[in-house]
């Protein structure tokens, strides 16, 4: 028979399951927040900038509660750094082909039907956006195979659902992007 866990470590983990929802209220409340007040881009990346503290608390905590071993903890940080390397990307990339900084020219929005506006979407948006999701989904696989090792069973939905946040929260600046007009 498993021992029960103690009041103390039940309350880790609800704390711990409760921070992944705050994660997730912050980002997409944050993003409608932006999209319904006319807010500028340096409120999406406020936004962004809070919904990814709140992420990387919510990994501090679920690892604390479901996720023991070393594995789990590279695992995270590990995408964290990916996410923020890929913005990185993305606003390089940004700067270097739309040089005038405003992606009036349809860039963004879908229209790009010139030649020139085709190439620069897919050098900001669609493949830092790919190859950051491949990457994600193979640290994913990874943090599984480290926590079905240590017995982690059920926690798995945990780490999952944590990392479609975090892939959510990795596209809402280009979500920004291509819904304005």
């Amino acid at each position: 028979m498993v021992p029960r866990p103690s009041s103390g470590e039940q309350f880790r983990r609800l704390l711990a399951v409760a921070s992944l929802a705050v994660a997730l209220a912050v980002a997409f409340g944050g993003m409608v927040w932006v999209q319904t007040s006319g807010a500028g881009a340096d409120h999406v990346y406020f936004a962004v900038g809070a919904a990814i503290v709140t992420l990387a608390l919510s990994a501090i905590l679920l690892h604390a509660a479901f996720f023991p071993g070393k594995a789990a903890t590279i695992s995270f940080a590990a995408a964290l750094g990916i996410v923020l390397a890929g913005w990185t990307w993305q606003r390089a990339a940004f700067s270097l082909l739309i040089s005038h900084g405003s992606p009036e020219a349809g860039y963004m929005a879908g229209e790009a039907v010139t030649p020139a506006g085709i190439h620069a979407r897919h050098l900001v948006l669609d493949l830092p956006a790919v190859t950051v999701t491949v990457l994600l989904i193979l640290l994913l696989l990874f943090g599984i195979a480290s926590a079905w090792r240590h017995k982690a069973r059920w926690s798995v939905c945990l780490m999952v659902l944590w990392w479609l946040v975090l892939t959510a929260v990795f596209e809402l600046p280009s979500l920004y992007w291509i819904l304005r007009k």
